[in-house]
C-alpha cells in the first residue's frame, strides 16, 4: 500500500512493518481468537489495511486508532494502556533487529542526534529536530503536522524512552507538549 493520498494523508499514516509487528504482538500477547475479533469489528477497508499491509506500505492512523480502540474492547482495556504495553515491544524488535547499529551509539549525542534519521522511516508526515539541552536531557520538535493525532504523539513518547532504555539509560521521564505545528517531547534520563 502507498503512502495515503487525500484526507488521510492530512491525518498521517504509520509504516507496514510496526503495523505487522503490533499485529503479531496482539496475537502472541491476547491470542488469535482477541485478534480475529478485533479486526471483525473494524470496517471492511480498515480490516484489508491491516491484513494486506506489506513492510514497505503505510497504514492510516486513523486505522491504527481504530484496531487499538476495538483491540481495546475485546479485552477490556483503553487504547492507551495497550500502546504503552505493546508500543515499547514493537520499538524493542525493531531496534534489536533492522537498527540495531543505534544501540552501538555510546554517547548522548550521537543518540539523539540518528532520532530524526528515523522518523521518516516510520512516518509519512512531519519532521522531527531532536537536540540535546543539558547532559541526561534532550528535546524533540515535530513540526509540519497540526492536529497531530494523540496516537502518533504517543508513539513518539514510547519510541523515544524504549530507545534510550536499550541503550542503557535509566529513570527515563519524558513529557509532551502541543504547539500550532505539532508537538515538543522533552526527556530527561540518566547514563
Amino acid at each position: 500500500m502507498s503512502a495515503p493520498e487525500g484526507p488521510e494523508k492530512e491525518y498521517g499514516a504509520l509504516t507496514g512493518s510496526f503495523v505487522l509487528r503490533h499485529r503479531e504482538l496482539v496475537r502472541q500477547r491476547f491470542g488469535e481468537a482477541a485478534l480475529a475479533a478485533t479486526l471483525d469489528s473494524l470496517s471492511t477497508a480498515q480490516r484489508s489495511q491491516i491484513l494486506d499491509v506489506t513492510p514497505l506500505g503505510w497504514i492510516p492512523v486513523s486505522t491504527i486508532e481504530a484496531f487499538f480502540d476495538a483491540l481495546g474492547r475485546v479485552v477490556g482495556r483503553t487504547a492507551e494502556d495497550l500502546h504503552f504495553e505493546l508500543g515499547p515491544l514493537a520499538i524493542e524488535h525493531m531496534v534489536r533487529s533492522v537498527w540495531r547499529i543505534l544501540l552501538r551509539l555510546t554517547s548522548d549525542e550521537s543518540l539523539v542526534a540518528r532520532v530524526p534519521v528515523f522518523y521518516p522511516k516510520s512516518w509519512n508526515r512531519g519532521r522531527l529536530v531532536a537536540r540535546m539541552v543539558a547532559p541526561g536531557q534532550a528535546e524533540a520538535r515535530l513540526d509540519g503536522w497540526p492536529n497531530v493525532p494523540e496516537y502518533t504523539v504517543r508513539g513518539l513518547r514510547i519510541s523515544l524512552e524504549t530507545t534510550l532504555r536499550l541503550a542503557g539509560r535509566k529513570d527515563i521521564m519524558s513529557s509532551i507538549e502541543r504547539h500550532p505545528d505539532g508537538a515538543m517531547i522533552y526527556v530527561r534520563w540518566r547514563s
